[in-house]
């Protein structure tokens, strides 16, 4: 007969949480929790659109909770720098920057921003160990989840605001995992609406690609994941398992709705400019969807309202999202 655990020893079991590696430059991997979500092209900043940065966020999106570090390596450097102040929010007059150098290669450095540290210059640190807590930057937008944005960096060039060194995402993408006739249900429930941005759970899963999950949309007859904010930022990403036959001239679709052309190809993904596009909720504009690539499975899309005040929904209310490209062919 098995042995009995009592409440105690229950209270002092460990949750084991498995870290996945996402991304990598310079021979450094970069590793996240499963379920978590990342982005490298959901963002306005120039190194985001030129695949030179990755931001990992928080599993549970709560501003103060620990970040674990996504590398094995050596706190070589912590520093303060002035922010340049928020018109949406309070937000911390300096903010940190940390330097880690991997262990997997001591010759360039990781530059981590967006966080509170609790380690200290010296420490070394290993996967999941905490760096610290996620502080709500000023350079964050009033829709923007906790996270971590980092880059490689060379030694001799770490801290401005430009510098880092092309990131590619790691992963054994299945070219099967999307048909090119592909047309995704758009409907749902809201399962959160917050003061900045609404959460729909959508009554499908996300569209799956290797193991992360988003809205898709097709370029070339390739399906991929939309790693975005359209269409208020007005450029994305998208994931694509190859990258045969894409052309600089091409268009991105979304249930056949044309929303961007490409301007760039990196690696296993594409950068694209947004058209004339409008997103809707219930036939009511919004400013815009926020899409990440999630670790896993995923149903929940990022609603960013244009006016909060006006946006007449609760948790529970049926959600029909549309993207609708004005510059599609009639």
């Amino acid at each position: 007969m098995p042995s009995l655990v009592s409440f105690p020893d229950i209270a002092r079991l460990k949750v084991v949480v498995l870290f996945l590696k996402v991304a990598q430059s310079q021979g450094i991997s970069l590793s996240v929790p499963e379920g978590s979500m990342i982005s490298f092209h959901n963002s306005p900043y120039y190194s985001h659109n030129h695949c030179l940065a990755i931001d990992l966020y928080s599993s549970n999106l709560a501003f103060g909770g620990s970040a674990p570090s996504p590398v094995d390596g050596i706190v070589r450097c912590i520093r303060r720098f002035e922010s340049p102040g928020s018109k949406w929010f309070e937000a911390p007059k300096f903010e940190p920057l940390i330097l880690v150098e991997g262990d997997e290669n001591p010759k360039f450095l990781l530059k981590i921003l967006h966080l509170n540290p609790s380690v200290q210059e010296s420490d070394h640190v290993h996967v999941g160990n905490s760096l610290g807590t996620y502080l709500r930057s000023a350079y964050f937008h009033r829709w923007t989840d906790p996270h971590m944005h980092i880059e490689i960096r060379h030694p001799s060039d770490p801290i401005r605001a430009r510098g880092g060194l092309p990131i590619a995402q790691i992963n054994d993408i299945k070219t099967d995992a999307f048909s090119s006739c592909h047309v995704q249900n758009m409907s749902g429930r809201f399962s959160l609406v917050a003061d900045e941005y609404a959460l729909i759970e959508m009554d499908v899963p996300l569209s799956r690609l290797g193991y992360y999950s988003s809205l898709a949309a097709s370029i070339d007859g390739v399906q991929g994941l939309l790693d975005c904010g359209i269409p208020h930022y007005e450029c994305g990403g998208l994931l694509l398992p190859s990258m045969l036959g894409i052309r600089s001239t091409s268009t991105l679709r979304v249930n056949g709705e044309v929303i961007g052309r490409v301007s760039k190809v990196i690696d296993s993904s594409i950068v694209f400019d947004t058209l004339r596009t409008v997103v809707k909720v219930n036939e009511i504009p919004v400013l815009g969807l926020s899409l990440r690539l999630h670790v896993g499975d995923s149903r929940t899309v990022k609603v960013i309202p244009t006016d909060l005040s006006d946006f007449p929904y609760m948790e529970g209310d049926a959600a029909e999202i549309l993207i609708q490209g004005l510059a599609s062919e009639r």
